[in-house]
């Protein structure tokens, strides 16, 4: 099993267990394979617009049947509308790795609780 290894990758991972009831799921997984159908993938992919707040087309999504095909396109969808400035701080947040915040209920990120100090 090949983890996420970006923040994005986690975030739709979480999804996808959460919608499917599995752990455990790899970038590489086949959501079909999970026991993923259509409605299930129309529900993944509303929670996916809903999390990343991307204007995405699910003709695309249709056809993108793995975590990392599918944060591939939440990339596309939030590079659609970006300055050369804000592509490239996008780009940054790709090529490291970070911890992703938690998922509350219904999919959004959770706020951090504020640091004693």
């Amino acid at each position: 099993m090949t983890t996420p290894r970006n923040a994005t990758e986690v975030k739709i991972a979480q999804i996808w267990q959460e919608v499917l009831g599995l752990t455990g799921i790899g970038v590489t997984d086949d959501f079909l394979e999970l026991g993923g159908d259509s409605l299930l993938t129309g529900q993944v992919f509303s929670r996916i617009v809903d999390v990343f707040r991307v204007d995405a087309s699910l003709g695309r999504f249709l056809g993108a049947h793995t975590v990392e095909e599918q944060a591939v396109e939440v990339l596309h969808a939030r590079a659609a509308g970006l300055g050369p400035g804000e592509l490239e701080r996008l780009l940054a947040e790709v090529e490291s790795p970070r911890e992703p915040e938690p998922l509350a209920e219904g999919g959004r990120a959770r706020p951090e609780p504020p640091r004693a100090g």
